[in-house]
């Protein structure tokens, strides 16, 4: 028998990545619509939808004022090439001055990716996305002509339902709403900078690292700390403190204990929270719960 010949010293090589929390989605319904909507206000059908609703306006009648929200916004202006995101259990109103014919596009899913509640969690409770270009536009409809073909078309579906989430998941909020933020090459208009504080401000909440928001981002490390301390004066750390010491005020003065808002607004410890709480405002969380009413 023949002795196997020793193997070339020839180092492996490996290209990838493991995730360690990977997020799940499931198409529910995609479709593409043109319908007559009536004048005034109504609720959505199947209220309150059960799942996560991407709706986007692809065109109107001429003179048709279409807007719509939740019932915390109340209806904002949807022109076209712009969609809502609306999370599960989220009631949300439509309405028009005039009656006219709506064109729009729509996808239904399931979903636990954190950005997404990320982008959604303000106090209108939705996202509001421009898409200038047209891109997510562009890939509803072509899900809705793949939906044509029924069920045995579902991965095809599915595949571009998550290239759409892909590209919010590089939205840049803008504006002052809140809820607002755009995607294409409208989301590069931010700079890298403000993209990285908003994050911040959106997640603050969460455990955050610099590795983690600057793969977010799709920069170095070392091109997000550079470029944010530039335009912020800040570094990203002394942020991130910061937004999460502004956030727990209100806490306290509603009478919350320290171990219950070290918690709700990201700090490891309730000893680490008092720690640098005295250190920013000069005073402890507890002469701040002082003043409660």
């Amino acid at each position: 028998m023949k002795s196997r010949p020793d193997a070339p010293a020839v180092a492996s090589s490996q290209t990838g990545f493991t995730f360690d929390a990977p997020g799940s989605f499931l198409l529910k319904s995609c479709a593409l619509c043109d319908r007559w909507r009536p004048a005034g206000t109504y609720r959505s059908k199947g209220y309150p939808p059960p799942h996560w609703v991407l709706d986007y306006s692809l065109g109107y009648a001429s003179g048709f004022d279409f807007a719509c929200g939740t019932e915390a916004s109340g209806p904002v202006p949807r022109p076209v090439r712009v969609a809502h995101l609306y999370p599960p259990g989220t009631p949300y109103l439509e309405s028009g001055a005039t009656g006219g014919r709506v064109r729009s596009a729509w996808m239904i899913f399931s979903s636990d990716f954190e950005f997404l509640r990320a982008m959604v969690d303000v106090p209108a409770g939705f996202a509001r996305i421009h898409d200038p270009s047209g891109v997510v536009g562009a890939k509803l409809m072509a899900m809705a002509e793949d939906a044509a073909g029924g069920s045995r078309r579902y991965c095809d579906c599915a595949a571009k339902g998550l290239e759409i989430l892909s590209v919010l998941q590089g939205a840049a909020r803008v504006g002052e709403s809140g809820f607002d933020y755009a995607v294409g090459e409208a989301a590069g208009h931010e700079t890298i900078g403000r993209r990285a504080l908003h994050c911040l401000e959106r997640r603050y909440r969460e455990p955050m690292s610099l590795p983690r928001i600057a793969r977010e981002l799709g920069v170095s490390v070392s091109t997000l700390e550079h470029r944010f301390r530039e335009e912020t004066g800040e570094t990203v750390v002394q942020a991130l403190r910061r937004i999460r010491l502004e956030q727990s005020r209100p806490y306290l003065i509603r009478g919350a204990s320290v171990k219950e808002v070290a918690a709700a607004v990201g700090f490891s410890t309730p000893f680490y929270f008092s720690k640098v709480f005295r250190d920013h405002f000069g005073t402890s969380p507890g002469a701040c719960r002082m003043i409660a009413p």
